[in-house]
Order: C-alpha cells, then sequence, then structure tokens
C-alpha cells in the first residue's frame, strides 16, 4: 500500500519551499535537508562525495557572499540526492517521487514548467 500521507505533505512542502532562479524550480540544501530529515552538513557532505552524479543542471551553487557555500538543487538534483541518501524516509521519497512520475508526469509540470 503507497503512503498517500507522505507524497501529500511532500507535495505541500514543495508548493511552500520551491524557488526559481534563472528560470529552473530549485530547493534550498536547508529546504532540501528538512525534507530528507538529515542535517544539511550530512547532506552537503553526501553530495560532495558523490559529485558526479550532480552536474551543473542538478546543482546550482549559490553566490550570496558568505564563506560557507549554499546549493540550490533542480528536479534532477533533488532525485539524486533521494537515490544517495539511505535513510527511510530518504528511500520512502525516493520511491514516492518515482511512483508519481510514471503514474502521471503531469503532476511535476507545476514545478518543473
Amino acid at each position: 500500500m503507497q503512503n498517500h500521507s507522505l507524497l501529500i505533505s511532500v507535495d505541500v512542502f514543495l508548493d511552500e519551499k520551491m524557488l526559481s532562479i534563472n528560470g529552473e524550480q530549485v530547493l534550498t540544501e536547508n529546504d532540501l535537508a528538512i525534507l530528507f530529515q538529515v542535517t544539511t552538513s550530512e547532506l552537503i557532505k553526501k553530495v560532495k562525495a558523490n559529485s558526479s552524479r550532480f552536474p551543473p543542471d542538478f546543482l546550482i551553487e549559490l553566490n550570496d557572499g558568505s564563506r560557507k557555500s549554499k546549493y540550490a538543487f533542480t528536479w534532477g538534483g533533488i532525485m539524486q540526492v533521494a537515490s544517495i541518501l539511505h535513510t527511510k524516509r530518504a528511500v520512502d521519497l525516493h520511491l514516492q517521487l518515482i511512483r508519481c512520475y510514471v503514474n502521471d508526469a503531469g503532476v511535476f509540470d507545476k514545478f518543473i514548467s
């Protein structure tokens, strides 16, 4: 049985948190960490350890003038993060996002158009 409440809460979260940068719908590293229920430092450590999975169209480095880099993740990056994290939450989210895409590709239109 699918966990529809998880998908609904993810949909609401994404509606509230997605930003548009240079015409791309993105989620910041902080919001992505909240979504996957990991710390931002854990998230960035995993991303850096798997850097070949994050080409520029998946991961955008934000230049905000601070000493610490900030990142934003496109849909491709969000899916890649889901695939490299090994928490139950990440696995559940990844499966739900894939099912959603397979069953109704149009569901992502509001985020990727």
